[in-house]
């Protein structure tokens, strides 16, 4: 079967019917596509019961200003709201945690916005007046690496910062993988039900959510590859070819650990990854950038 050979983060992509405890709406916001998936039973394969809204903005780093702001405050709207129906407080510490690894470009989402977060919680004992002119939020970021170059699970370095900042409630940034190549680097994933780092490219680490933290957990996610065979079944499956040759289904079995990203990948990348440091700091402190 087709399914068998599809790896996809996106719930949009998992769940494309109602029905089965998932309730779907579509429509547009300042000018932007929006896909919003509530799903409340454990039921649908793959997708964990949460809230998942998927913003269509397209080429990012094609955007005029007027657009660009547009894509900030609808993305920014959204992790209020989330926030907000999670019932984590305004005024608490908020710790952002940007996943992924600097040296591969897909996966550089988390650190390239990491860089571009406003950061203040050092700002509240060190310099008081300055911390309440920027709202008086207390917002700490972290970037866990992966296991392979720091040998500590990200969980691992998250739990302990949660231990320590005690937020309100967590925002997780990570890469994410897709199965229609035309969301590649041109949508954003927001949810409520956490995020498992790597699960996309088949290197599933520990759980960030809830039930795993302790805290609220708002992931945002921008896809950026494609598994190879996904690639290969989204197009039979576009043909209108359910069942895949048995020589077929033995050369996507040996080609599950290649993937796929688009060549402006570098120009993409670093586009998603301003416009969702923006977003979080419009949500955080209600301005895009010092």
């Amino acid at each position: 079967m087709i399914e068998g050979f599809v790896r996809t983060d996106l719930a949009m992509e998992k769940g494309d019917k109602k029905g089965n405890g998932i309730k779907i709406r579509e429509f547009t916001e300042n000018g932007f596509g929006i896909h919003e998936m509530e799903v409340s039973e454990n039921n649908s394969p793959g997708i964990t019961p949460g809230h998942y809204v998927t913003i269509h903005v397209g080429q990012a780093w094609l955007l005029d200003k007027i657009s660009l702001d547009g894509a900030v405050k609808t993305i920014s709207g959204y992790i209020r709201k989330m926030a907000s129906a999670l019932g984590a407080g305004k005024s608490g510490p908020v710790l952002t945690v940007c996943l992924g690894n600097r040296k591969i470009t897909s996966d550089a989402i988390g650190p390239l916005c990491a860089d571009r977060l406003i950061v203040t919680r050092h700002l509240r004992t060190e310099r008081r007046e300055l911390f309440d002119s920027l709202g008086g939020t207390s917002v700490a970021v972290i970037t866990p690496g992966v296991t392979g170059e720091t040998g500590i699970e990200s969980y691992e370095s998250i739990m302990a910062a949660v231990r320590t900042v005690k937020p309100s409630y967590v925002i997780c940034v990570d890469a994410l993988a897709a199965k229609n190549v035309d969301r590649l680097t041109t949508a954003v994933q927001l949810s409520d039900a956490g995020i498992s780092p790597g699960s996309g490219v088949g290197n599933s680490r520990k759980e960030i959510s809830f039930a795993t933290l302790g805290v609220p957990v708002i992931s945002v996610g921008v896809p950026t590859v494609v598994q190879s065979s996904t690639l290969v079944c989204d197009a039979l499956e576009k043909a209108g070819i359910s069942e895949i040759p048995e020589a077929l289904s033995q050369l996507l079995k040996n080609e599950t650990d290649f993937f796929v990203t688009p060549k402006e990948t570098d120009i993409a990348v670093s586009a998603l990854a301003g416009l969702v440091a923006k977003a979080i700091n419009t949500s955080l402190l209600g301005f895009a950038e010092l």
